[in-house]
């Protein structure tokens, strides 16, 4: 999905403290990082993962097949005033 969106518009787009964004060399380097430190499991009925969202990024790959989510955020760094619903 976010493919169709230039580099610089999409919503997870990454840049240098000083506003300067990623030379392509950089972003190659952060890309085989990731690829690099991947762990890939399959979770299996009952399975629970805990992990802390400022340490650890996270996502999953594609998969077909009914899909349930549970979820809940713990954390003093955000305000959850008025977010009930």
């Amino acid at each position: 999905v976010f493919d169709s969106f230039p580099l610089k518009e999409r919503p997870y787009h990454s840049r240098w403290g000083d506003g300067t964004d990623f030379s392509d060399t950089e972003y190659e380097e952060i890309s085989n990082a990731y690829k690099d430190a991947t762990l890939n499991f399959s979770l299996q009925r009952g399975d629970l993962i805990v992990l802390d969202n400022l340490r650890m990024s996270h996502g999953r790959t594609p998969y077909t097949g009914s899909r349930r989510r549970l979820g809940v955020m713990v954390s003093d760094l955000v305000s959850w005033q008025g977010t009930e619903g």
